[in-house]
């Protein structure tokens, strides 16, 4: 079954007028054809018809390409760091960074960009922190952090110094005398001098080798085919939500929102009633040696490995969740979509964000992705919910951004949803959001005028 729909243009003729065109010639039925067929190509404006009324609202439309996706990428092909605040859990949060100098440069600029955008004051200290956990040497590490302007020489210096200790200051001090310049000199000892003072006033609490490893932490896996739950696990965090297990058609990652972890009420009942139904209704097979299916939707849920003999919301792992979900909402900012990152700042969630790439965060910020929130939604409402993510993708869309809009289009025919799920008119649903667009505008304008010249050949037979 293709998913793709025939589009065809309809002209609405009036009686009176339909009686003055049977005096018109065959010629001039065709001339008025091709002038129809000129204003439709010509009409740059044309929005497919395929994306309906989803291009009425500014939150459907395609997001500008933020500058520094210019240089993304690691080469070689590790992961790509990406930052992050510091939690509010009581357990660090880890990002492992390259230590390799070229695409290292490339990570912390991009991890200090989204700090920028998200104004976090205390971004740098976290930074330092991931970057000696990475075993980063602290001289390549203090270039990356002037490169990529994360900070004032001054600030840099210091954090790097304070973390790293004695052994690190002429490492330290060397690098940035070769990046700054000899005339920095002096502000490059004091900043190096106020590091070793931090340093030696730390209690003994902050001074834990950096072997000691954090708590391992995972994403669990719920696919539609293929195979039953699987979770992988990583003591770095951006590895589990940036470089997820390839081969599954469509990824839906399921972050609970503010307040986490709800301890009662409307929310805690919404998520606990959410991870029930995917733990017990999503479909799989008993043939768990077959690995990812490309026709399978997987639900990912961030967890804590060591809880796994517990209830699945017992399972899931806090800070990690609050780092994705900061994650996101800065990636959103840098994308144009302060709009929509405000909205699910402020919802009680969860949410769902659903891609074709096993990544939270889009390499491309045109790819089509959906982005579902349900903190107005009613525990009854669930299921139908997740059947709609769950119930099987025609094989030809799989992997497609089609398949994207195939969900789009069940979640939007669901009978179920209350009055407060849609804005003040009443005309479009503030839960559901499209990001990128499905398909290249030229191609359905293509099909269009194929469709058109295909009716104008009919009606000259």
């Amino acid at each position: 079954m293709k998913l793709l729909r025939r589009l065809s243009l309809t002209l609405n003729v009036s009686p009176s007028l339909r009686a003055r065109s049977s005096v018109l010639s065959k010629t001039a039925r065709r001339w008025l054809w091709l002038f129809l067929l000129f204003c439709l190509v010509g009409c740059s404006g044309v929005q497919p018809l395929a994306e309906g009324r989803a291009a009425v609202d500014d939150r459907h439309q395609r997001p500008p390409t933020a500058a520094w996706q210019s240089g993304e990428g690691s080469a070689d092909g590790r992961l790509s760091g990406n930052g992050k605040a510091l939690s509010e859990g009581t357990e660090p949060a880890t990002v492992l960074y390259s230590q390799n100098p070229l695409p290292l440069r490339r990570e912390v600029a991009t991890a200090c960009a989204r700090s920028r955008a998200a104004n976090d004051r205390r971004f740098l200290r976290s930074l330092v922190a991931d970057l000696y956990f990475s075993g980063v040497d602290p001289a390549v590490a203090t270039e990356a952090l002037l490169l990529g302007e994360c900070g004032t020489l001054p600030e840099i210096l210091t954090e790097m110094v304070a973390q790293g200790g004695p052994a690190s200051g002429d490492a330290v001090s060397a690098r940035a005398r070769a990046v700054a310049g000899p005339g920095s000199a002096r502000r490059i000892d004091a900043a190096v001098t106020a590091g070793l003072a931090r340093y030696a006033s730390k209690p003994d609490a902050e001074t834990v080798p950096v072997s000691d490893p954090p708590p391992a932490y995972g994403m669990l896996y719920f696919p539609s085919v293929g195979e039953g739950a699987r979770i992988d696990t990583s003591m770095a965090l951006n590895q589990l939500y940036e470089n997820g297990i390839p081969g599954y058609g469509i990824y839906t990652f399921v972050l609970p929102g503010r307040g986490l972890p709800p301890a009662s009420g409307a929310s805690a009942a919404r998520l606990r009633e959410l991870l029930r139904i995917i733990e017990t209704y999503v479909a799989t097979t008993e043939n768990e040696g077959d690995g990812p299916s490309a026709e399978a939707h997987a639900f990912l849920i961030p967890v804590n490995a060591a809880k796994l003999d517990e209830p699945l919301i017992d399972q899931i792992a806090v800070d990690l969740s609050r780092h994705m979900h900061r994650q996101f909402s800065q990636s959103l900012r840098l994308e144009g979509q302060a709009r929509l990152a405000a909205h699910l700042e402020k919802g009680d969630g969860p949410f769902l964000i659903t891609t074709l790439e096993p990544r939270l965060l889009s390499s491309d910020p045109s790819a089509f992705r959906l982005v579902a929130d349900l903190s107005r939604l009613g525990p009854e409402h669930l299921y139908g919910i997740v059947d709609a993510y769950d119930r099987p993708i025609p094989s030809g869309a799989s992997g497609r951004p089609e398949s994207l809009r195939l969900i789009r289009e069940r979640l939007l025919n669901l009978p179920l949803l209350p009055a407060d799920a849609l804005d003040n008119r009443g005309e479009q649903p503030n839960w559901l959001f499209s990001l990128g667009q499905i398909g290249d505008r030229s191609t359905v304008r293509r099909q269009r005028v194929t469709e058109l010249a295909r009716q104008i050949e009919q009606t000259n037979i």
